[in-house]
């Protein structure tokens, strides 16, 4: 890993802050005199991302993905206001509720940022609230979607995968005929961010036409074959594939009294791995042939190269869920793609040593800066 993270060090832009191991080269951001960005490129590559550095307590991957999966956020959240969030809950295409999460900047606010969240949370987690808190600190607005079965249940065994991307589209839609003079925003962590990728992918050269102005995600797992096997193994195996499958393991025996011929349920007992139980159940349920070609066709990699909004993904080197041979490069990527990745920060992680400077948190302010430039570049091009 040591070893790895030095060679992709190599070939980071000359003179990028301390803590980034590899960012591409970006067009000088609009100060004094200097034209500010117009197209989807310029607006991706003047993004000028903030330098990340753990507390030295808290520099182990592991540490940084447990202790903010298990008390850091909530702990920097005491105090706080509740968010005022009006829950919507809406009809899918094919019959399933989707809940919506609304979080109103103002009356004024002309920027709606959709927040996805990762597998097996939800719009209550510490994260998606952070995310919100920061959208609206820069007047915008945010609608936090739950993906099928992570607040409601579902009608059929069809809940969500890593690549299921329907009932997003089906939200921005409907945003679009609510308010028509609102562009949108997609951001996501995890299993989010891969599925705002896809949906950006997907869209391509309609996303403009379609409403979608921008995409700013998190430590995505963009080839989700290349990383299934460090999560059945070790560490990853026993400690987070063993918490996923506790709560889809309890769906899917839900989900059987009422379906009994939809998938194998015995081979969802015996799953030991994340793998085993996506063949087991994911597979079946949504026609893949198996968890492998799951895998395959629900990547947002090989999309990449068709989306035309401004991007930002951030990734940290050191992700235990994420195989860091599988993050693309610069060159593999159009330029208004702007690939931002650390030494650390662990699996939604990034527990900044100096966390003052970002009062929700450092990703939550990364990707809010991003979107703002984004969405007012006049406004945010020298921020």
């Amino acid at each position: 890993m040591r070893a790895l993270a030095a060679g992709l060090a190599l070939v980071a832009t000359a003179g990028v802050a301390r803590g980034l191991a590899w960012s591409q080269a970006g067009l000088a951001v609009a100060r004094g005199g200097v034209a500010r960005p117009r197209t989807a490129s310029e607006l991706a590559q003047s993004f000028e991302p903030r330098p990340f550095s753990p507390p030295w307590y808290l520099s182990n991957q592991h540490y940084q993905t447990i202790a903010s999966a298990m008390w850091w956020r909530k702990l920097a959240s005491e105090g706080l206001p509740p968010l005022p969030r009006r829950r919507e809950v809406w009809m899918s295409d094919d019959g399933e509720d989707v809940v919506v999460d609304f979080v109103l900047a103002n009356e004024d606010s002309d920027g709606m940022v959709v927040v996805l969240h990762g597998l097996e949370s939800s719009p209550d987690a510490p994260l998606c609230q952070d995310m919100a808190r920061g959208f609206v600190d820069k007047g915008l607005s945010v609608a936090l979607v739950a993906f099928r079965s992570c607040v409601m249940e579902t009608r059929t065994p069809r809940a969500y995968h890593i690549g299921f991307t329907e009932d997003v589209e089906m939200v921005c839609r409907t945003l679009r005929m609510r308010w028509p003079g609102r562009r949108l925003y997609l951001s996501g962590f995890s299993l989010g961010g891969n599925v705002a990728l896809r949906l950006a992918g997907e869209l391509g050269s309609a996303a403009e036409a379609q409403g979608l102005s921008g995409v700013a995600v998190t430590c995505v797992p963009m080839q989700p074959a290349a990383s299934a096997p460090r999560m059945s193994e070790g560490f990853n195996k026993a400690v987070y594939a063993g918490n996923f499958l506790r709560t889809l393991k309890a769906k899917a025996e839900r989900m059987h009294e009422k379906y009994p011929d939809a998938f194998d349920i015995e081979r969802i007992r015996r799953a030991s791995t994340l793998t085993e139980f996506d063949d087991a159940f994911i597979a079946p349920v949504f026609g893949f042939e198996s968890a492998w070609d799951y895998y395959e066709k629900a990547a947002s990699r090989p999309l990449l190269d068709r989306i035309t909004v401004p991007t930002l993904v951030l990734n940290a080197l050191d992700d235990p869920f994420i195989e860091p041979r599988s993050l693309p490069r610069p060159e593999e990527v159009p330029r208004n793609v702007r690939l931002v990745y650390t030494e650390r920060g662990g699996h939604c992680g990034f527990i900044h040593s100096t966390e003052g400077e970002a009062p929700h948190g450092y990703l939550a302010e990364e990707l809010s800066r991003a979107i703002a430039l984004f969405h007012s570049p006049r406004r945010y091009a020298a921020a």
